[in-house]
Order: C-alpha cells, then sequence, then structure tokens
C-alpha cells in the first residue's frame, strides 16, 4: 500500500514538489527516464528470452500452461515471487511514513499484516486443493458452494482490490522518478512503459515466465534495498540520542493501534490475492508452499524494517519536513547523496512495480480468462448469441490479455490524479475482511450458505452501526465505510481507535453471524427432519395396527420404515 498523498490540497502538492525539487535537484530528466527505460529493456528481453526457449513454449501451449504453470515450481522460486510480488513500489513511501507517524509498533504492524497472512493461505491451501482441484484460483470452491451471486460479488470485489493495488503500484514508480527529477510528465512516462513491457512479456510468457522474472527482480531488490538503505542510514548525520530521542522512536499505544489495524486490514486482503494464490497452484507439493512462504517471510523482514527505520531517522534528521510529508522522509534522507544513487532508487523502484505488475496482470488475466471459458458451455435461444460465447471462448486468452491491457490506461489516469490510495486500499482491505471469514470458513461443512451470506452482510452493518452510533445518523453510518478517520492520528488521539473498531467489528460481527445463523439452521433443519422422521414412523405404525384388517398394512416390514424415514432423513 501506498500513501502518495496525505492532503489533495494544492498548497500541501506544492509543498511537497518544492521540498523535493531542493533536496534532489541533481538528477535529470534524462537521466532519470534512461534508468527506468533501461531496467524495462532489461526484464523485457529475459523474459521473452525465456519464453522462446522450447521448455518455456511447450509449458505455454495450453490454456491451464500459461494461467497457472501448476505443480511445476520449486520452493526457492516460490519464495522469490511472493517476495518480489509482495514487495512492491509502495514499500519506498509507505513503510517509512509508517515508522514516522507510528513508530516501530508500525513497522512491526507492517511486517506481519504482510507475513502472517502467508502462512494462513499455506495452511488453507490442502483444503482447497481438495474441494477444487482444477481449481484457477481460489474463489473457484465459492462458486459451487455458496452459488453464482455471492461468487460473482466476491468476483468483482476481487477484480477492484486489483485493480487498486495496480494503482498504487504505478502512484509509487512513478513518484519516484518525479521525485528526483521534478518533472510532472516523468511519472506517466515510467507507468506508460511499465504497463506495456510487463503486459507484453507477460502475455507471451505466461505465469512460469512471470514468475523467473520474479526471481531475477528479487534478487535486484534484495541487493539495492540493502545497499541503499544503509548507505542513506550511514550519510546521515543523526546521532543515536537524536534518533532515540525522536518522537518517531518511541512506543505509542496509537501505534499498537496501528499494528493491529494493519494486520486486520491485510488479513482479508492477502487471502483474496489471486496472485499469491496462483503461486501456490504452481508450487509441486505442499511441502514447496510451506517452505516457499517461509523464504519469503525471511525476505520481507529486512527489508521491511530497513525502510521503517529509514524513516525514523530521517524523522531525527528533517524533523519539521517528515512530519508535514512522512511519505517522503526516504526521499529526503537520500536527498544530498550523489546521482549514482538516485539512479540506483530509480533501478529499485522499476524492478519493484514491475515484480508486482506483472503479477496483478497474470491475476487479471487469469480471472478473466477463466470467466469467458466458462461462457463458451453457455446455450441460449438466440444463434447470434451462442455463436459469440464460443467465439469468446475460443479466443478467451486474447480476450482477457486485452481486457487486462484496457485497465492500465485508468490505472495510469488514477496514478496521476491526487488520489489518497492509502485511503482506498484501507476501504477494500474493509470490505474484505467483512466477508474473509464466512467464505474461507465455507471450506468447512459446518458453515452454511445462509449463515454465510447473513455474516457478511452483519459484518457491513455492525460499521454503519458504528457511524451512526458516533455520529447520530444513517448517513454518516454509511459514510463510516469509507474509514473517515483513517490510519494515522492526524487531527486527534482517537482516529486510530476509530478505524481499529471498524475493522474489529467487521471481523468479529461477520464471524460470529456466520457461524451463529449456521448453527441456528444445522438446529432448526435437524429438527424438521426429526419430526418428520417420528411422522412416518408413527404413520406406518399406525398403519399397521389399525383399520379393518387389511393384511397389506398388517404385513409391512420394519425395513420398509425405515426406508422410508431414510427418504425424510
Amino acid at each position: 500500500m501506498v500513501h502518495l498523498l496525505v492532503d489533495s490540497a494544492v498548497s500541501a502538492a506544492s509543498g511537497a514538489v518544492r521540498l523535493l525539487q531542493e533536496a534532489t535537484s541533481d538528477l535529470s530528466n534524462s537521466e532519470a527516464l534512461g534508468a527506468a527505460y533501461a531496467s524495462l529493456a532489461f526484464f523485457f528481453l529475459l523474459a521473452v528470452g525465456l519464453a522462446s526457449t522450447p521448455a518455456y513454449r511447450e509449458g505455454n501451449s495450453t490454456f491451464e500452461g500459461l494461467l497457472l504453470a501448476r505443480g511445476t515450481v520449486g520452493w526457492a522460486k516460490v519464495g522469490f515471487s511472493i517476495f518480489a510480488g509482495a514487495m512492491g513500489a509502495w514499500v519506498v513511501y509507505a513503510v517509512p511514513e509508517v515508522g514516522v507517524l507510528l513508530g516501530p509498533w508500525g513497522v512491526m504492524g507492517y511486517a506481519a499484516s504482510l507475513i502472517l497472512p502467508f502462512y494462513l493461505v499455506a495452511f488453507l491451501a490442502p483444503r482447497v486443493k481438495r474441494l477444487t482441484p482444477n481449481a484457477f484460483t481460489a474463489l473457484d470452491f465459492v462458486r459451487d458452494r455458496y452459488g453464482l451471486f455471492v461468487y460473482y460479488m466476491l468476483w468483482l470485489a476481487v477484480i477492484i482490490y486489483l485493480f487498486i493495488f495496480l494503482v498504487a503500484e504505478y502512484t509509487s514508480a512513478g513518484g519516484v522518478v518525479q521525485a528526483y527529477t521534478g518533472y510532472m510528465l516523468a511519472s506517466w512516462k515510467v507507468n506508460l512503459g511499465v504497463a506495456i513491457i510487463t503486459s507484453a512479456y507477460t502475455a507471451y510468457g505466461g505465469l512460469g515466465v512471470s514468475i523467473v522474472t520474479d526471481v531475477v527482480q528479487a534478487g535486484f531488490v534484495i541487493v539495492l534495498v540493502v545497499i541503499g538503505c544503509i548507505a542513506a542510514i550511514a550519510e546521515s548525520d543523526a546521532s543515536s540520542d537524536a534518533i532515540s530521542g525522536s518522537g518517531s522512536a518511541r512506543w505509542t499505544d496509537s501505534g499498537f493501534e496501528g499494528l493491529v489495524v494493519l494486520v486486520l486490514a491485510l488479513f482479508g486482503a492477502t487471502l483474496f490475492d489471486t496472485s499469491v494464490w496462483q503461486r501456490v497452484i504452481a508450487a509441486r507439493t505442499q511441502r514447496d508452499v510451506w517452505l516457499g512462504m517461509t523464504f519469503a517471510v525471511g525476505l520481507i523482514l529486512p527489508v521491511m524494517f530497513l525502510f521503517g527505520f529509514a524513516g525514523i531517522v530521517g524523522s531525527a534528521v528533517y524533523p519539521e519536513d517528515s512530519l508535514a510529508f512522512p511519505y517522503l522522509s526516504f526521499f529526503l534522507l537520500v536527498g544530498g547523496m550523489g546521482k549514482a544513487w538516485k539512479g540506483i532508487l530509480v533501478v529499485l523502484a522499476v524492478s519493484l512495480v514491475c515484480s508486482t505488475a506483472d503479477s496483478l496482470q497474470n491475476a487479471l488475466t487469469t480471472m478473466v480468462a477463466v470467466e469467458l471459458d466458462r461462457i463458451g458451455g453457455v446455450v441460449t435461444t438466440d444463434p447470434r448469441l451462442n455463436r459469440a460465447f464460443v467465439w469468446l471462448q475460443k479466443h478467451r486468452l486474447w480476450v482477457a490479455r486485452f481486457a487486462a491491457l484496457l485497465i492500465q490506461g485508468p490505472a495510469i489516469g488514477f496514478a496521476l490524479g491526487e488520489v489518497d490510495v492509502l485511503r482506498v486500499f484501507l476501504v477494500a482491505d474493509l470490505v474484505l475482511a467483512a466477508v474473509v471469514v464466512p467464505v474461507f470458513a465455507g471450506l468447512w461443512d459446518f458453515v452454511t450458505p445462509t449463515g454465510a451470506v447473513l455474516g457478511m452482510v452483519w459484518g457491513f452493518a455492525s460499521v454503519v452501526w458504528q457511524g451512526m452510533a458516533l455520529r447520530g445518523n444513517l448517513a454518516e453510518g454509511f459514510r463510516q465505510i469509507s474509514l473517515p478517520a483513517g490510519l494515522y492520528p492526524y487531527s486527534d488521539d482517537y482516529s486510530t481507535t476509530e478505524t481499529l473498531v471498524s475493522f474489529l467489528l467487521a471481523l468479529c460481527c461477520s464471524t460470529v453471524a456466520c457461524f451463529g445463523a449456521s448453527w441456528a439452521e444445522r438446529v432448526y433443519l435437524d429438527g424438521k427432519r426429526s419430526r418428520e422422521y417420528l411422522a412416518v414412523l408413527a404413520g406406518d405404525t399406525a398403519g399397521a395396527g389399525g383399520g379393518d384388517g387389511g393384511g397389506a398394512d398388517r404385513t409391512r416390514r420394519p425395513s420398509d420404515v425405515d426406508a422410508k424415514a431414510k427418504e425424510v432423513v
């Protein structure tokens, strides 16, 4: 996640640009764009070269092979790929910002929010694969378990979430180049290049090649993050006393509340992330899934802590500027370094955004292509519509790729606008938090479809109730879903608590309602079946012992009564 614009006011935006130009004015536009385009060219040639080899061409010859690479990837590649997909360009902004505003608790929370859901995905993976052996995404079991309406509502929610994630990546990548050049057009030039290059090589090489490029991009990220962060911290003139004495280094209550909010927010989002489940499906065995997740966690933790600590150091060196523009704290820290270091950070940003963007594009393509594949089996009374469905199924991959490419335009447009991406991300996370337990509890038989739907409804209703209780009317209740207090305590000490309560209500109320309604429905149905069973037994007993001596009734065997009762049960 990335929070690029804390305040959409023009004065704040212009102040940020001016501050950046003062700190990072020695990297020209051509130099920054040259570093970005050189990185993109390298990744494109690497991906196309790999996809052109006989081994990959054979693996990509089928619909499933191109989209999933099912059961072909070892644990090391799984780990590198999950790490590369998780570490988007947002880390350059968001993690230092969390370090400045929420301190050590916030950084720990951000790290925990990324790594803990991965282990939950690994735990659920065998059950998902058992229920839907040929699944393309984790949502496939929902289609059979809860019906088409719930499935397509969740499908749309996941599509929107992936789109928001893509916007965040483009916002971050373009912002890095703009930060070092002060050139406003640099953003869309970098974003357009990333969109075209990653779309091209994922369309040609599929998931298998994307995973291999993830390995290379992960290597770039690890080396550049370690070198860049350590150099930036070492070059700063902040003493240990200044760092420990800064407000950002304190372990505060708001920081701890931010930790809990971040964990709850990404809990649902990660479980619904199609790009993560694609890596799980691509793993050879369940052992590769567990080892890959653990390897990814081992790579994620140092990156998160380095950027978080860099934010805290930046707030100690530039206390006023960091508090005014906390998302720029890392850039302020490296502002005094030479051109070469800033060029390295441009390459880092491009590597980060490419590793995430291609994963998101593969996920979007898969979700659309699978639905187009299903459309081919639909038969209507209109022959022209039937022919259209057949055509869509036949060309499903190209149509899905074109749809994924079309999404890039709006994503770049939103990235160029003054959008509070973190707020939008939090709203999407809240929506997924309200439905995650009812959905994935369906992997077990106890939860009923009615209980799951009621759980989802109560998850949202609880947040609306919170807004009504805080502000006194229904309109404000629905506005609470937009999380007006945000994540950081800008206005008062209780804003973080309000957001924390929203996530707790959504998660807890949906869980209680889901299991409570499922239990009540099962009790009711079991009682109904018992009454019907007893009625059948009573009717057969009366028929056998009463009447005017009819021999047929008196000769009914107990097995006949049991058979009829079993029909009821």
